[in-house]
């Protein structure tokens, strides 16, 4: 029985992110472009370099996928491989035409974004954790 995700607008996407290669295999056979791309702008090379399916990739990449391919944020199939440390895909990539970013990507500014508001977090509860203890400690004495 094939997956319900086979009749969405972006199967191949999730069949390539699931490392589906039966479905991908159908699906391309069937006619949908290896460049097709989901509502973030991701294309099927976008989601097997990010979950590091090596083969998929070279299957994705043999059937026709763009390896500079951009997603709504400007990032390519290789800024997630490189994101993700999967450096034989990265390279894999390279082999196939991909360009290689100078300077930060979207998903790693991204990411460097959400850590530094980790570290504010932690911070500012460190803080409130201090002026709770200042304030039974007052409390105490006062008492």
């Amino acid at each position: 029985m094939e997956p319900l995700y086979i009749h969405f607008p972006d199967a191949l996407v999730i069949a390539a992110r699931d490392n589906d290669f039966e479905i991908v295999g159908k699906l391309l056979d069937g006619g949908v472009s290896p460049n097709l791309r989901d509502e973030s702008g991701c294309t099927a090379l976008h989601a097997a370099a990010k979950e590091g399916w090596s083969s998929m990739v070279v299957l994705l990449l043999q059937r026709g996928a763009a390896p500079n391919a951009l997603d709504s944020d400007g990032d390519t199939p290789h800024d997630y491989a490189v994101f993700m440390d999967h450096q034989d895909i990265a390279t894999e990539l390279v082999q196939h035409g991909a360009s290689v970013r100078e300077g930060q990507s979207a998903i790693q500014r991204n990411w460097d974004s959400i850590q530094y508001a980790q570290e504010n977090v932690r911070a500012a509860q460190t803080l409130l954790g201090l002026i709770e203890q200042a304030k039974q400690e007052k409390n105490d004495r006062s008492a």
